[in-house]
């Protein structure tokens, strides 16, 4: 076979090997973003709730969309589980519950964005 050919199926097949990947680490990079964007959000309600500048009800709707939000997106792992116990000690009027989830809400990402 003539050696264009070889050069041309080399660059093919590492073309078509590389988009994947590229591919995947774009969809794992959006849902990282997404998951980090959900935090965000729970960490600024709650804390918003905790000062008093924020009613309980709504604080406690915005925490069970993020939650479910959370669950939803793979790469987020248990943190929906977090979001959820912030959502149950707003919705309970527990002070010391929302402090004791967000001491433990950034950890998970944290973790997963110096892994890579």
């Amino acid at each position: 076979m003539p050696r264009r050919f070889h050069v041309f199926y080399l660059a093919a097949v590492i073309t078509a090997c590389g988009c994947p990947v590229t591919r995947a680490a774009d969809e794992d990079a959006k849902h990282l973003d997404k998951c980090n964007s959900w935090i965000a959000t729970a960490r600024m309600v709650a804390e918003a709730w905790l000062d008093d500048e924020l009613p309980q009800h709504y604080a406690a709707a915005t925490l069970a969309k993020a939650a479910a939000k959370l669950y939803g997106i793979p790469a987020c792992g248990d943190i929906g589980r977090l979001v959820s116990e912030l959502h149950s000690a707003v919705s309970a009027s527990e002070a010391r519950g929302v402090r004791q989830a967000l001491a433990h809400l950034d950890a998970p990402t944290s973790r997963r964005r110096t892994s890579k």
